[in-house]
């Protein structure tokens, strides 16, 4: 059975990519850390992703795309001619674009992003920094001068004909799960954290959280802690009952 392992309070005028953290240090403090957290897009961040890993928890989290184009709302009337309406939408199709520049989820990393291991080709760096704000790995002229990806690789070439990444660790890690999540075994394993959906509004309906009678943030968040501690009590004797009941022979 599933329960509560922390609670954290935010107002509305706070951003859930600031909550991550914290609670990542809260569950460390109380022995529950997780190896991997899975949260939502709020929570999901190159920068979260990053500071998690250096504090051993792998950030399981779909990342915006800061350059995408703002989503038009629903309402919002076409502009005249954008689309011939004589012509069938195109369709949609999986091809690889073989001449698109590569992205960082084409180069290997350590779990940390502090470092890098290989390129595209599977070639180490001849040197590189380890510094926890940027990534500078040089990869050597012999390599690069005959590599068949130089053309769309995201290195730039030095006067000596070595090739350069120079990146900071968030932008690596965001760049690395906008690829990632739209692969198949992202969206399988990630299903899993569809379920505390149910615990929220377990809470708010059941055990009285979405309507509480106090007011003041220290009040609220000890509210939180009782009705979550209210909520693991329940399931768990809701579960060993049903133990119990199993294991019991038949009534005559």
């Amino acid at each position: 059975y599933q329960v509560i392992t922390g609670t954290s309070v935010g107002g509305a005028d706070e951003s859930d990519q600031r909550a991550l953290l914290p609670m990542v240090d809260q569950l460390d403090a109380s022995g529950m850390k997780p190896d991997v957290l899975e949260a939502d897009t709020g929570y999901g961040s190159g920068e979260n992703i990053v500071e998690a890993a250096r504090r051993g928890v792998d950030l399981q989290a779909p990342v915006r795309d800061p350059d995408a184009p703002p989503r038009r709302d629903h309402f919002v009337a076409p502009v005249e001619g954008e689309q011939d309406s004589a012509q069938p939408p195109t369709e949609s199709t999986d091809a690889v674009d073989t001449a698109a520049p590569l992205g960082m989820e084409s180069f290997r990393f350590d779990s940390k992003f502090l470092k890098v291991e290989s390129c595209p080709e599977g070639h180490e760096p001849v040197r590189q920094n380890e510094s926890p704000d940027l990534l500078i790995a040089v990869f050597s002229r012999e390599h690069c001068s005959v590599c068949p990806l130089a053309d769309r690789c995201p290195t730039r070439e030095l006067a000596s004909g070595e090739r350069q990444l120079r990146r900071s660790p968030a932008k690596v890690a965001t760049e690395q799960r906008q690829a990632e999540q739209q692969t198949v075994e992202f969206k399988e394993s990630y299903r899993i954290r569809s379920g505390i959906e149910s615990t929220n509004a377990e809470l708010k309906s059941r055990h009285g959280l979405g309507d509480l009678r106090v007011r003041g943030k220290p009040r609220v968040e000890l509210a939180s802690v009782f009705k979550s501690l209210a909520l693991n009590v329940k399931r768990a004797m809701e579960f060993h009952v049903h133990q119990m009941r199993q294991c019991a022979p038949a009534a005559p």
